[in-house]
């Protein structure tokens, strides 16, 4: 019973009050205006009325009061006690910002950033965040060091966008120290300091900032700026992944799959997956490979997918050269022309299998594209011209049609024709196709059109239809003459 007594006065006493600022208000009171205002916004001794809050709010905003203008110009953005509208809220805001009011500043500053009551206005947008960012807020700092950096409203500016970096983070602005561990960790406009990238990677990636989580793990993982520690790029990838970093995900699965704890690997490569990385689905057929459950990659093996094959030998050239090309062999075999690059890659370079220069070429050579892909490394490479010259010599065709190829591309037009011309003898389908091409041009040979229609055709009696459209210019010429219809 005295509770309720108690109660009861404290409503009398502040509905007397409520009656006294009212008065007041009406008298013409700037104080007893902004407490109305307040009071009818929280309802504090009156019913909650935001339309007569509004009314009272505006009236002080009209007398100059700044935080009543910010508030007027908040609530016509949000149609609070209103109805929204968006170009008086930032002429409000302008009244406000231009006596000074930091978060009217900002919120002018976005308003012209994404053209809301206004056409876009970045220039104009720029000059109220720097206003706001040289009264110290770090919001302000971190997008006026954005817009400088990307010459976003203003020249590009990297060394003052690297100060207002500098600022924000000194106020513990994540995505600013996030911004600063990028630039020293690439040596854009500060000098490359892997410690410092650190440094302000972990301060930010301790905020909760994902994408800071994410570089900060793979720092731990590679020994960037720090010792190698494989727990720490775990539990880092592990706080980026979970909350939804599609990176750190794939990441994750990839430690996982080294760590051979591939239960786990393939939980976090499924989640990467959904979150489209496509390498994880992939990856997660790479583990199924170790784990020996062929059932899982039937599409690659006994339905001949040389597609995947490709990608599962693309995963496998990471870790084991080895099976890498033993998986790039069944998509070559079956005429991927990317997987037959790699493959010739693999025997030129030595990896998985020993350095072949020959078996190498042998593999480029079987797309016109891939071939002449593959001509500057042989061109480059002293070691492997002077075994093919020495092969060549002793008659392999693979080893003439190269030297032929290199001599082309060295406008050694006559030189060129007669080691084409030797392997052409052979059978060699391309170096035919190229005799043929070197007869009808009067390439390093007087021009027969009579010989060159002998070679052509005699290539693609070989090769049809991979002869045919692999070389255009010869579809072309052969299509004129009516050699294939």
């Amino acid at each position: 019973m005295e509770n309720e007594m108690d109660n009861t006065n404290i409503e009398q006493k502040d509905v007397k009050l409520f009656d006294d600022y009212v008065q007041s208000a009406e008298e013409g009171d700037l104080v007893a205006q902004l407490k109305l205002a307040l009071m009818y916004y929280d309802g504090d001794g009156v019913e909650p009325d935001h339309v007569k809050s509004h009314e009272w709010f505006k009236k002080v905003a009209q007398q100059g009061f700044p935080q009543a203008q910010s508030f007027v110009a908040k609530m016509y953005y949000t149609g609070d006690g209103c109805e929204q509208d968006y170009k008086k809220a930032l002429e409000w805001y302008e009244k406000a910002a231009l006596q000074g009011h930091v978060d009217a500043q900002c919120n002018a500053a976005k308003m012209y950033y994404n053209g809301e009551g206004c056409e876009t206005d970045t220039k104009r947008a720029l000059e109220w965040y720097e206003k706001a960012a040289e009264q110290g807020n770090r919001d302000a700092q971190f997008m006026s060091a954005n817009l400088y950096y990307i010459g976003e409203g203003c020249e590009k500016d990297r060394e003052r966008a690297t100060k207002w970096f500098k600022k924000a983070a000194d106020q513990e602005h994540d995505y600013a120290q996030f911004m600063l561990g990028l630039l020293y960790l690439s040596g854009i406009v500060v000098d490359k300091n892997d410690a410092k990238a650190h440094e302000f990677l972990k301060k930010s990636a301790e905020q909760g900032n994902e994408e800071a989580q994410f570089h900060l793990a793979k720092m731990y993982h590679n020994g960037y700026g720090c010792e190698r520690d494989y727990r720490k790029a775990l539990e880092w990838f592990g706080k980026a992944a979970e909350r939804g970093h599609a990176g750190a995900q794939n990441a994750l699965g990839e430690m996982h799959f080294e760590l051979r704890d591939y239960d786990k690997a393939i939980e976090w490569l499924n989640r990467a997956e959904g979150n489209g990385i496509e390498e994880a689905y992939y990856m997660r057929e790479l583990i199924y490979i170790h784990r020996d459950e062929r059932r899982r990659i039937d599409a690659a093996t006994n339905q001949g997918d040389m597609d995947l094959q490709y990608a599962i030998a693309n995963l496998l050239n990471k870790y084991d050269y080895a099976k890498a090309r033993e998986w790039y062999a069944r998509a070559a075999e079956q005429g991927h022309v990317e997987a037959q690059y790699r493959l010739g890659e693999l025997y030129f370079n030595g990896h998985g299998v020993e350095r072949d220069y020959i078996k190498a070429w042998e593999w480029f050579e079987r797309t016109y594209s891939n071939k002449r892909k593959a001509g500057s490394m042989y061109s480059q490479n002293t070691e492997a011209r002077a075994i093919m010259r020495k092969a060549a010599e002793q008659g392999n065709r693979s080893a003439q049609y190269c030297l032929g190829s290199l001599y082309e591309e060295e406008k050694r037009e006559e030189e060129a024709f007669q080691w084409y011309k030797q392997a052409a003898e052979q059978g060699h389908m391309w170096a035919q196709c190229d005799t043929a091409y070197c007869y009808e041009s009067g390439f390093g040979v007087e021009e027969n059109h009579s010989e060159a229609s002998k070679w052509y055709m005699l290539a693609v009696k070989q090769g049809g239809d991979s002869v045919k459209y692999e070389l255009p210019i010869l579809d072309h010429l052969c299509r004129k003459r009516k050699w294939w219809q």
